[in-house]
């Protein structure tokens, strides 16, 4: 696929999305090696080297023990929401919740569910992200947890499904 640009500004504004995804960056080698590319990449904080490997993602985690796999959807998780990539963060952290949940991980998931939820109201999807909200105090209720962070995202959350339902009858009401 090839696509043409009006000017040089214009394809230059096009790189940032698509290198991230961009398989001609992405040099082709043996997965193990890529896993400790990633592995280093995680420690250091590296989101550019971590974003080469985006594309292998599933076949980096594939085989990996379920700790491994845990952080490095967290590392994703992490690098999409630092880069302002707030599409991708919010699954990422859904994918890194369910991880953390059969670990029973508890603290982590309730956290990563919060996460999510922020990420779907950043992207301007209040319904999913009062859900991810939703389920971050449904874990910490189930498991008894009264964290602090936990607190936040559940008065966070509530806060957000009234304003969105009081939204919703206003709107009906104009409806009307």
């Amino acid at each position: 696929l090839q696509v043409a640009y009006c000017s040089k500004e214009c394809q230059q504004a096009a790189w940032k999305g698509h290198k991230t995804s961009c398989h001609k960056q992405e040099p082709q080698l043996p997965i193990e090696d890529i896993r400790g590319r990633v592995g280093d990449a995680i420690e250091k904080h590296d989101w550019a080297e971590l974003f080469k490997w985006e594309s292998r993602l599933d076949e980096i985690l594939e085989v990996q023990n379920e700790e491994n796999t845990t952080r490095a959807l967290g590392a994703y998780a992490d690098a999409y929401h630092s880069t302002d990539q707030f599409d991708k963060a919010g699954p990422m952290y859904v994918r890194f919740a369910e991880a953390c949940g059969a670990l029973e991980l508890s603290s982590m998931q309730i956290k990563a569910l919060c996460a999510a939820g922020t990420c779907y109201m950043n992207v301007g999807d209040q319904r999913t992200g009062i859900l991810w909200f939703q389920a971050a105090a449904d874990v910490s209720t189930e498991r008894g947890l009264l964290l602090s962070e936990s607190n936040m995202c559940v008065v966070a959350g509530s806060a957000l499904k009234e304003a969105w339902r009081r939204d919703e009858a206003v709107a009906q009401l104009r409806r009307a």
